[in-house]
């Protein structure tokens, strides 16, 4: 994976390596393999060139290792020294091959840049030494492509601190990237004035092809390698933004290239950002797109989700920095949040033995630490012999060698991750009701304007929470999951009232219950005052009534003023990023049901909901 994606450093610059070239870098790489180690001179040029040498992710591993003293302990004692000298060999080894993967790359496109500057400089009459060509095709690479050598300490000295994971190589994404950019500016733009008086441009073609390379690798290559593969599968935009709302977290604004069986109609997709070096350049992009593409055509809305949109483009681009560092991760997973991982994932609750318990936390420690490769392998023994896994999932052959480039295709399985949105919809439906009674019923003095204002805030944000559910259950359709295998995953955990509520798009507000009421009068006796919730139940019940008639699928949260405010200039509630238009598929639905497959679908009163120029589903 990382040889192919380090491919992408001379594609990035407008580089279309030949034979010539592939044969330099290969002799001279400082390998065990047969045919390198030929041009051991060159080699060392370069290392004095500081074009080679200088793979990042294996600088900042290394550097790891060496804060940690790593195999010191073990080597000093009898039993374990041989075990810790194999393992330096396999640790040399492995080393030579992941610096070999970098220094390919790096030598082939030092030797394609040396030679389209002369070729040009030639062309133009202008005469270069040999060792002035090799430093500008050294500076090239040196500056063009992600070089351990160029981090800045700061960067480096993350890893000491507990945030940040292998940082080093997306700040020298952001650093080469800018100069890419400066750098095909510059060869473009340069003029040289020659004997004769003539002023040329000697170096604008290789400019323009480094703009274009750079354009084409970061945006155009994944952008048509998706529609490509959409019109070879027939997978519509719909369908696509249907797969985003069922992939992990960190797929989430990832290049996906969506695959079709054409029998079965099932959904894989790769995610491409797994194998493109520039990705970090792209996905604040996308995660703007994304939100800008789930807003409406009013201004405000729209500026919301732009600004939203911003927010986690920004988030995407300082992640690496500033997010928990893998061990302080699952750390925080055991002593801060009690057993519960940072996606939500319960690991045990108070009630599992102390024995399993420990277990439990002695395996998660261990398991985030081992290296991704090792499920690679687990997942390529399970389907070379057919097995599924402890969850009951089946794994292609095929498939899972893809992973070794970056390229595994991954199953959506929409029914058995209803289970984890189920869980979110339920726990979001609790969250949103104790934005109303947490403030509330703390025991001082409550106004009914205040009253008023939480209602309406707890019904905003359990608004959304029923319109996110309603669109994962309709996505669910798209993808070809079955009604009746959907509402499985409902039963025990949803009742009927609220899963029709659901399928129908009707929004079905928070009331508050007689305890929660009868606990406003408690509050107000302890007080001495006159109960507040009397003077603002009217509005309540009209809001309510109000919300009650308002369907998730084709309006947005009501909004609303507070009767109780001295002076209102703006809505109280309604200004969050629930203001999208909803599902357009191009689809008639009628009633709750989906018949004869989403082809046939209607809905309520002959409504639209699925068009082609949706936001959300997409065209």
């Amino acid at each position: 994976r990382n040889f192919i994606s380090a491919g992408a450093f001379a594609a990035g610059n407008g580089i279309i390596p030949n034979v010539d070239a592939f044969q330099t870098a290969f002799k001279s790489l400082q390998t065990p393999l047969k045919g390198t180690r030929e041009q051991n001179e060159f080699y060392r040029k370069l290392l004095r060139l500081g074009v080679v040498n200088s793979n990042v992710r294996l600088g900042d591993l290394q550097k790891l290792l060496a804060d940690v003293q790593f195999g010191a302990s073990a080597s000093t004692l009898p039993s374990l020294r041989r075990l810790a000298k194999q393992g330096s060999r396999l640790k040399k080894g492995a080393e030579e091959f992941y610096t070999a993967e970098d220094d390919f790359w790096k030598i082939t496109s030092f030797a394609m840049e040396r030679q389209r500057y002369e070729q040009a400089y030639k062309k133009a009459g202008i005469l270069k030494s040999a060792d002035e060509l090799d430093e500008i095709a050294a500076d090239i690479v040196r500056n063009n492509i992600p070089n351990y050598d160029y981090v800045n300490d700061f960067v480096k000295g993350l890893r000491k601190f507990p945030i940040g994971n292998f940082v080093s190589f997306p700040a020298e994404i952001m650093r080469t990237s800018g100069n890419i950019l400066n750098r095909a500016f510059r060869e473009i733009t340069e003029k040289v004035t020659l004997d004769d008086g003539r002023v040329i441009k000697p170096l604008s073609g290789i400019g323009y092809k480094r703009l274009f390379g750079f354009g084409a690798t970061a945006v155009v290559v994944p952008y048509g390698t998706v529609e490509a593969a959409k019109a070879i599968y027939n997978v519509s935009g719909a369908e696509m933004s249907a797969l985003r709302r069922f992939v992990p977290d960190w797929s989430k604004n990832s290049t996906l290239i969506p695959i079709k069986d054409e029998e079965t109609g099932e959904l894989k997709y790769i995610d491409f950002s797994h194998a493109n070096a520039y990705d970090t350049m792209i996905r604040p992009f996308t995660a703007l797109f994304n939100n800008i593409r789930d807003g409406v055509e009013d201004e405000e809305p729209v500026m919301q989700s732009i600004f939203k949109g911003l927010y986690e483009g920004i988030g995407e681009t300082i992640s690496p920095f500033v997010s928990e560092a893998i061990w302080t991760q699952a750390a925080t997973d055991i002593f801060l949040r009690g057993g519960r991982t940072k996606t939500g994932q319960r690991l045990y609750t108070d009630q599992t033995p102390f024995g399993e318990k420990a277990s439990i936390i002695a395996g998660h420690l261990i398991e985030t630490q081992l290296p991704g490769s090792i499920g690679t392998f687990e997942r390529l023994g399970l389907a070379a012999r057919g097995k599924p896994d402890e969850y009951g999932r089946e794994y292609e052959l095929t498939d899972e060698a893809l992973g070794f480039m970056g390229m595994r295709a991954v199953k959506v399985d929409p029914v058995n991750a209803m289970k984890f949105k189920i869980a979110d919809y339920t726990s979001g439906i609790n969250n949103s009701r104790r934005e109303f009674t947490r403030p509330l019923l703390r025991g001082g003095p409550v106004t009914p304007e205040q009253i008023i204002d939480r209602y309406m805030v707890a019904n905003e944000q359990l608004f959304k929470v029923q319109q996110d559910i309603n669109r994962d259950y309709y996505a669910a359709r798209i993808l070809g999951s079955g009604q009746a295998e959907l509402d499985r995953e409902f039963a025990d955990r949803v009742s009927n009232k609220a899963l029709n509520a659901i399928k129908r798009g009707q929004f079905k507000p928070f009331i508050p219950s007689e305890n929660i009421i009868k606990s406003f009068a408690e509050n107000a006796r302890a007080l001495g005052q006159e109960n507040p919730y009397n003077a603002a139940r009217q509005t309540i019940n009209r809001l309510a009534r109000q919300y009650n008639r308002t369907n998730m699928m084709i309006e947005p949260f009501p909004f609303n003023t507070n009767p109780f405010a001295v002076e209102t200039s703006l809505p109280t509630a309604g200004m969050g990023d629930t203001n999208v238009t909803l599902p357009n598929l191009g689809v008639p639905m009628q009633g709750a049901n989906l018949l004869g497959g989403v082809s046939g679908n209607t809905f309520a009163k002959g409504q639209q909901v699925f068009g082609s120029n949706d936001p959300i589903f997409g065209s």
